[in-house]
Protein backbone atom coordinates (compact mmCIF):
# COMPACT_ATOMS: atom_id res chain seq x y z
CA UNK A 1 0.00 0.00 0.00
CA UNK A 2 1.70 3.17 -1.23
CA UNK A 3 0.53 6.43 0.20
CA UNK A 4 0.24 9.53 -1.85
CA UNK A 5 3.51 11.44 -1.94
CA UNK A 6 5.73 8.51 -0.99
CA UNK A 7 8.78 8.08 -3.13
CA UNK A 8 8.85 11.71 -4.19
CA UNK A 9 11.63 13.99 -3.22
CA UNK A 10 10.94 17.57 -2.32
CA UNK A 11 12.69 20.11 -4.51
CA UNK A 12 15.69 21.53 -2.74
CA UNK A 13 15.51 25.22 -1.92
CA UNK A 14 18.83 25.99 -3.63
CA UNK A 15 16.96 26.49 -6.94
CA UNK A 16 16.54 30.09 -5.77
CA UNK A 17 20.28 30.66 -6.10
CA UNK A 18 20.34 30.88 -9.94
CA UNK A 19 17.24 33.06 -9.89
CA UNK A 20 18.87 35.44 -7.43
CA UNK A 21 22.05 35.47 -9.50
CA UNK A 22 20.20 36.43 -12.69
CA UNK A 23 18.16 39.06 -10.90
CA UNK A 24 21.32 40.69 -9.54
CA UNK A 25 23.01 40.45 -12.95
CA UNK A 26 20.04 42.10 -14.65
CA UNK A 27 20.00 44.88 -12.04
CA UNK A 28 23.73 45.50 -12.53
CA UNK A 29 23.47 45.54 -16.33
CA UNK A 30 20.48 47.88 -16.22
CA UNK A 31 22.54 50.31 -14.17
CA UNK A 32 25.62 49.84 -16.35
CA UNK A 33 23.72 50.69 -19.53
CA UNK A 34 21.90 53.72 -18.12
CA UNK A 35 22.51 57.10 -19.73
CA UNK A 36 25.29 58.94 -17.94
CA UNK A 37 27.02 62.22 -18.65
CA UNK A 38 29.24 64.70 -16.83
CA UNK A 39 27.47 67.80 -15.58
CA UNK A 40 28.95 70.83 -17.33
CA UNK A 41 29.11 74.43 -16.23
CA UNK A 42 27.70 77.07 -18.56
CA UNK A 43 31.29 78.16 -19.30
CA UNK A 44 32.24 74.58 -20.28
CA UNK A 45 29.21 74.29 -22.56
CA UNK A 46 30.10 77.58 -24.26
CA UNK A 47 33.73 76.52 -24.73
CA UNK A 48 32.74 73.13 -26.25
CA UNK A 49 30.05 74.36 -28.67
CA UNK A 50 30.77 74.21 -32.42
CA UNK A 51 27.28 75.35 -33.37
CA UNK A 52 24.89 77.64 -31.53
CA UNK A 53 21.55 79.08 -32.58
CA UNK A 54 18.01 79.91 -31.59
CA UNK A 55 15.48 78.45 -34.00
CA UNK A 56 12.16 76.79 -34.74
CA UNK A 57 11.77 73.06 -35.29
CA UNK A 58 10.36 72.54 -38.79
CA UNK A 59 10.56 68.78 -39.13
CA UNK A 60 11.09 65.69 -36.96
CA UNK A 61 11.55 62.36 -38.69
CA UNK A 62 13.07 58.99 -37.85
CA UNK A 63 15.51 57.57 -40.37
CA UNK A 64 17.39 54.28 -40.53
CA UNK A 65 21.17 54.44 -40.23
CA UNK A 66 23.21 51.21 -39.95
CA UNK A 67 19.94 49.30 -39.39
CA UNK A 68 19.10 51.40 -36.33
CA UNK A 69 16.63 54.26 -35.79
CA UNK A 70 17.94 57.83 -35.59
CA UNK A 71 15.77 60.92 -35.16
CA UNK A 72 16.56 63.84 -37.47
CA UNK A 73 15.41 67.25 -36.26
CA UNK A 74 15.40 70.17 -38.71
CA UNK A 75 15.52 73.75 -37.49
CA UNK A 76 15.15 77.10 -39.20
CA UNK A 77 17.66 79.45 -37.57
CA UNK A 78 16.05 82.60 -36.20
CA UNK A 79 19.16 83.89 -34.44
CA UNK A 80 22.62 82.65 -35.47
CA UNK A 81 25.08 82.61 -32.56
CA UNK A 82 27.96 80.44 -33.82
CA UNK A 83 28.73 78.34 -36.91
CA UNK A 84 25.56 79.08 -38.88
CA UNK A 85 23.58 81.93 -40.46
CA UNK A 86 20.17 83.47 -39.93
CA UNK A 87 17.42 81.66 -41.90
CA UNK A 88 19.70 78.63 -42.50
CA UNK A 89 18.36 75.12 -42.04
CA UNK A 90 20.27 73.09 -39.47
CA UNK A 91 19.70 69.35 -39.07
CA UNK A 92 20.71 67.52 -35.90
CA UNK A 93 20.51 63.73 -35.62
CA UNK A 94 19.84 61.88 -32.36
CA UNK A 95 20.21 58.15 -31.66
CA UNK A 96 16.88 56.40 -31.16
CA UNK A 97 13.30 56.71 -32.30
CA UNK A 98 10.67 54.47 -33.89
CA UNK A 99 10.89 53.47 -37.54
CA UNK A 100 7.84 52.83 -39.73
CA UNK A 101 8.80 49.14 -39.59
CA UNK A 102 8.10 49.21 -35.85
CA UNK A 103 11.75 48.96 -34.78
CA UNK A 104 12.02 51.21 -31.75
CA UNK A 105 14.94 52.36 -29.63
CA UNK A 106 14.49 54.57 -26.56
CA UNK A 107 17.46 56.29 -24.93
CA UNK A 108 16.99 57.41 -21.33
CA UNK A 109 17.09 61.20 -20.92
CA UNK A 110 17.42 61.82 -24.67
CA UNK A 111 15.56 65.02 -25.54
CA UNK A 112 12.39 64.68 -27.60
CA UNK A 113 11.21 67.30 -30.06
CA UNK A 114 8.00 68.57 -31.63
CA UNK A 115 7.51 70.63 -34.77
CA UNK A 116 6.91 74.29 -34.03
CA UNK A 117 8.99 74.43 -30.84
CA UNK A 118 11.39 77.36 -30.40
CA UNK A 119 14.71 76.11 -29.03
CA UNK A 120 18.10 77.50 -28.07
CA UNK A 121 20.88 75.02 -28.97
CA UNK A 122 24.57 74.61 -28.19
CA UNK A 123 25.78 71.64 -30.25
CA UNK A 124 28.78 69.71 -31.54
CA UNK A 125 29.40 69.42 -35.30
CA UNK A 126 30.66 65.82 -35.00
CA UNK A 127 28.36 62.79 -34.86
CA UNK A 128 27.48 61.66 -31.35
CA UNK A 129 24.46 59.82 -29.96
CA UNK A 130 23.27 63.32 -29.05
CA UNK A 131 24.81 66.33 -30.82
CA UNK A 132 23.73 68.62 -27.96
CA UNK A 133 26.67 69.79 -25.83
CA UNK A 134 26.66 67.75 -22.63
CA UNK A 135 24.18 65.21 -24.09
CA UNK A 136 21.17 67.43 -23.33
CA UNK A 137 22.59 70.25 -21.23
CA UNK A 138 23.06 72.70 -24.13
CA UNK A 139 19.35 72.77 -24.97
CA UNK A 140 16.80 75.29 -23.71
CA UNK A 141 13.15 75.49 -24.75
CA UNK A 142 11.51 78.89 -25.03
CA UNK A 143 8.85 78.77 -22.31
CA UNK A 144 6.70 81.61 -21.03
CA UNK A 145 9.26 82.64 -18.40
CA UNK A 146 12.28 82.29 -20.70
CA UNK A 147 14.68 79.60 -21.86
CA UNK A 148 14.19 76.44 -19.78
CA UNK A 149 16.56 73.45 -19.84
CA UNK A 150 15.53 69.79 -19.63
CA UNK A 151 15.68 69.84 -15.82
CA UNK A 152 13.45 72.91 -15.50
CA UNK A 153 16.20 75.45 -14.79
CA UNK A 154 15.75 78.85 -16.44
CA UNK A 155 18.67 80.51 -18.23
CA UNK A 156 18.91 83.99 -16.75
CA UNK A 157 20.76 87.25 -17.07
CA UNK A 158 21.80 88.59 -13.66
CA UNK A 159 23.77 91.85 -13.54
CA UNK A 160 24.93 91.30 -17.14
CA UNK A 161 26.09 87.73 -16.48
CA UNK A 162 24.43 84.54 -17.74
CA UNK A 163 23.32 82.18 -15.00
CA UNK A 164 22.06 78.63 -15.68
CA UNK A 165 19.39 78.75 -12.96
CA UNK A 166 17.49 81.91 -12.21
CA UNK A 167 14.25 83.73 -12.86
CA UNK A 168 14.71 84.38 -16.57
CA UNK A 169 15.11 87.69 -18.31
CA UNK A 170 14.65 89.21 -21.71
CA UNK A 171 15.28 86.57 -24.36
CA UNK A 172 16.87 89.09 -26.73
CA UNK A 173 19.31 90.20 -24.01
CA UNK A 174 20.16 86.58 -23.17
CA UNK A 175 20.79 85.73 -26.83
CA UNK A 176 22.95 88.84 -27.32
CA UNK A 177 25.01 88.03 -24.19
CA UNK A 178 25.42 84.39 -25.23
CA UNK A 179 26.51 85.43 -28.73
CA UNK A 180 29.10 87.81 -27.25
CA UNK A 181 30.46 85.03 -25.01
CA UNK A 182 30.70 82.64 -27.97
CA UNK A 183 32.40 85.23 -30.19
CA UNK A 184 34.89 86.20 -27.47
CA UNK A 185 35.66 82.53 -26.94
CA UNK A 186 36.35 82.09 -30.66
CA UNK A 187 38.81 85.00 -30.80
CA UNK A 188 40.87 83.79 -27.84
Amino acid sequence: NIQKGEGRREKPTYYLLPTTYYLLLFTFLSTAFATTYKTLTLEEMISQADLAFYGKITKVEVIERDKEPWTQVSFTVSEALLGTEKDATEVLTFYGGTLDSGLSLTINLMPTFSEGEDILILAYKDDFYSPIVGFRQGLWRNQGQGFQDETGRVLSLVDGKLEPDGSGGGNEDILRTLKDLLENRSSQ
